[in-house]
């Protein structure tokens, strides 16, 4: 029979079961929720080796939930940071499409790598125009 773990607790497991009650969706916060309590009623090390998560990071999400951490946010400052984050860059793309409000993303990525000296894909700049414009 396997220790019991002193950072894992019926108190963390009822914390985690509530926040299991309390959102209905499916997603990786809520998952890590599961597997804390799976980790209190099987074991840490069962749930590692089960689930491919490391004891470490099992333990971690217990120490958060017991000091009423939400684990399902995402902290900021993850994630990979936009080309696009200079205000000069921004200032640039709106002035631009003021002056020419007909002008394609292609024409747009020519005028930003003239200028600017700045390479990016179609794809980033429809991104970018989508979410700020």
């Amino acid at each position: 029979m396997s220790l019991k773990s002193s950072i894992i607790t019926s108190d963390t497991k009822d914390k985690s079961l509530k926040h299991l009650r309390k959102k209905s969706y499916n997603s990786k916060g809520l998952i890590k929720y599961k597997l804390v309590v799976s980790a209190f009623n099987t074991g840490i090390h069962k749930t590692s080796k089960s689930f491919n998560v490391s004891r470490t990071t099992l333990k971690n999400w217990g120490k958060k939930i017991n000091q009423n951490i939400d684990i399902t946010k995402v902290l900021p400052g993850r994630g990979r940071k936009s080309i696009l984050n200079n205000t000069t860059h921004k200032e640039f793309i709106s002035d631009t499409l003021k002056e020419n409000p007909n002008l394609t993303l292609r024409e747009l990525i020519i005028e930003l790598k003239q200028k600017l000296n700045l390479d990016i894909s179609k794809s980033s700049l429809q991104r970018y125009l989508k979410k700020n414009l």
